[in-house]
């Protein structure tokens, strides 16, 4: 996701060894996080509490439930809810003690897009919480739901006016053409998952009032990261257009557009789900509601019989709805096939002279030789994981809404296979480079490499 060399080293400097090889393993350890995980800390490190949080939502709400999977998203629930303390612990160890960070984050074009990352990954672990105790714990999520949301329209504009629109005196906070990427989508986006974390917490909220409140905050979060994620997309199309699709070490970018076309059509339907609940919920209110007050008005003028208009709002709302959720899925599909070439054309055999410092080349292991000239593990491998998932949860959202639509039951089941696959893949090679710190540490003048 962002674009660097793909490797880097676990080095022991004499300061981490205080001036000899003797140092003890704590020591060495304790000067290794400090190095990479502290001082090197970038928000990308949410990534895997998004991949993680949204592995979970879509095993324990899976097309064809079985309760092996409930309890395997229970596993990666509670190992999301791990990552995210962990990463929580070391951010606020990186604002305790590197200088100008806080400024970073909100004015770096280069990493204040990423907080995005913080936000979706604790609003999917929410979402998560949420499937499993539904109606018992709805007020706590629901002041959760306003918190994430407050975080989402934060993002979306005072930081992306500050790193992205402002003008700044340092020219290093400037963007060039050739730094737009798709990493821009990230704080918008965050604005669809608040409203699709809305409109699920608004189905179990007992007060009418609050819930019709709560639908139409989420409605207005998804219209704004809808039309916003729409312009970005243009203009990071146009780029690909003259410039082509990104390096090696920033092609996973590719996958982001698709996670604010699943997730707004996941929201969107949502949104068209409550629309109908509430109207026939209190179909006999509804002329006199204050909220339809208009229609009363209009038909007294003409005498016009107005007694099934619940169930008219409600067929046009949810054909609406449909519709324009048909419409993000539809390009969704698009941007998975633009996004998978273009993953595969980095790798052999199809690319004829691909990058090798970012590609697997030959060694003496088996296990490194097996994936040969294929890309190399690194954290934008997380960039797939979430805009996947939100495809599965589109998908899923329409099945279950209109069970003649077979089709779109089997698409889920490909994104949520192809999902989880990444995901454990991508916390295998996390753990991986957790043993190479560890194996670093043990060894006094060791290196050991690690995928940036």
């Amino acid at each position: 996701m962002v674009e660097s060399s793909s490797e880097n080293t676990y080095t022991d400097t004499p300061n981490s060894l205080n001036g000899d090889s003797e140092g003890s393993f704590w020591v060495r350890l304790r000067n290794n996080v400090k190095t990479f995980l502290v001082d090197g800390f970038h928000p990308i490190f949410y990534a895997p509490v998004m991949g993680t949080g949204i592995s979970s939502n879509i095993l324990y709400s899976f097309a064809f439930p079985a309760r092996w999977l409930e309890i395997c998203a229970y596993i990666m629930g509670v190992i999301c809810l791990t990552i995210f303390i962990g990463v929580n612990i070391l951010f606020l160890l990186a604002l305790a003690q590197r200088n100008g960070l806080w400024q970073k984050i909100h004015k770096d074009p280069k990493i204040a897009p990423f907080m995005g990352c913080f936000v979706m990954g604790f609003q999917s672990l929410m979402m998560f919480l949420h499937a499993i105790t539904r109606e018992s714990w709805v007020w706590a999520l629901w002041v959760l739901w306003w918190i994430t949301s407050a975080l989402s329209v934060y993002l979306a504009s005072i930081i992306v006016f500050l790193s992205l629109l402002g003008k700044h005196r340092n020219k290093k906070s400037q963007v060039h053409f050739h730094d737009i990427s798709f990493t821009y989508l990230l704080p918008v986006v965050t604005l669809t998952v608040a409203a699709s974390f809305g409109g699920n917490v608004a189905e179990d909220l007992p007060n009418i009032n609050v819930k019709v409140i709560t639908v139409v905050v989420s409605y207005l979060m998804w219209a704004i990261a809808v039309f916003f994620a729409s312009i970005i997309t243009s203009i990071v199309y146009w780029r690909l257009f003259t410039h082509k699709i990104p390096a090696s070490g920033a092609v996973f970018t590719m996958f982001l557009p698709i996670g604010f076309l699943g997730q707004g059509a996941f929201a969107i339907l949502i949104f068209g789900k409550n629309c109908v609940s509430m109207l026939m919920d209190n179909h006999d209110k509804v002329l006199s509601s204050q909220y339809t007050n208009f229609i009363h008005n209009g038909a007294a003028k003409v005498g016009a019989d107005v007694g099934s208009v619940a169930t008219m709002l409600a067929v046009s709302i949810m054909v609406s709805s449909t519709a324009v959720a048909l419409f993000l899925i539809a390009f969704g599909y698009l941007t998975t096939f633009f996004a998978v070439a273009s993953v595969l054309s980095k790798s052999k055999p199809f690319a004829k002279k691909p990058n090798l410092a970012c590609v697997y080349t030959s060694s003496t292991s088996p296990a490194v030789r097996y994936f040969e000239g294929a890309l190399r593990f690194n954290r934008g491998f997380w960039s797939m994981t979430f805009p996947l998932g939100t495809m599965a949860q589109a998908n899923v959202e329409l099945w279950r809404m209109y069970h003649g639509f077979s089709a779109f039951r089997y698409m889920l089941a490909i994104y949520s296979v192809t999902l989880l696959c990444i995901t454990i893949g991508c916390l295998f090679g996390v753990l991986v480079r957790g043993i190479q710190m560890i194996s670093s540490s043990l060894r006094p003048k060791a290196e050991c490499k690690e995928s940036v």
